[in-house]
């Protein structure tokens, strides 16, 4: 299977009904790929299982992990396709650490509501070279995350913003 589009949608989805047998790896788009299940820790769920979840071939991200129960996520890669990144977490009040968020080079989509309302989200590391705008108001970042994402600013582009919570 390489489509994914609201493969994993609805709260019919959790930690007993999500169980993987094959890896994933879709070739376009994850449009609400797991928006509104009921999962919590998506890394651990696929390690038991020995599946991958591969999003580096993405070009569409739109809402793939909104408004959902995660705590714990794995690495996401936005692909060097990637042209739409809005609300790919938004309102994941639990969440509180991804693994790794890598920006493959030609990763050009903007980032202001990827992260909204992830009002847990303390531990990311940041990998790639982030050449667009990304706000990340609602998180309370680690000094590590935040230092991981800085260590990514692209050195070519300007005129681009970082927007952090104030307390960061």
């Amino acid at each position: 299977r390489v489509d994914y589009y609201s493969g994993f949608m609805g709260s019919g989805w959790n930690d007993a009904t999500f169980r993987p047998k094959y890896d994933m790896k879709p070739d376009w788009t994850i449009i609400g790929m797991f928006q509104n299940c009921q999962i919590t820790d998506l890394e651990k769920i696929l390690n038991d299982c020995g599946v991958v979840l591969d999003t580096s071939k993405n070009g569409n991200y739109q809402g793939a992990f909104s408004s959902n129960s995660f705590t714990i996520l794995p690495e996401i890669v936005f692909g060097k396709n990637t042209s739409a990144a809005g609300q790919v977490f938004s309102n994941c009040t639990s969440l509180h650490t991804i693994r790794k968020v890598t920006f493959t080079e030609g990763a050009t989509a903007a980032f202001p509501s990827t992260f909204e309302n992830c009002t847990a989200l303390a531990n990311v590391e940041f990998a790639g070279v982030l050449v667009n705008n990304i706000n990340l108001q609602w998180c309370p970042l680690t000094r590590a995350s935040i230092e991981s994402l800085f260590s990514i600013l692209s050195d070519t582009v300007s005129g681009k913003t970082v927007t952090l919570k104030k307390s960061a």
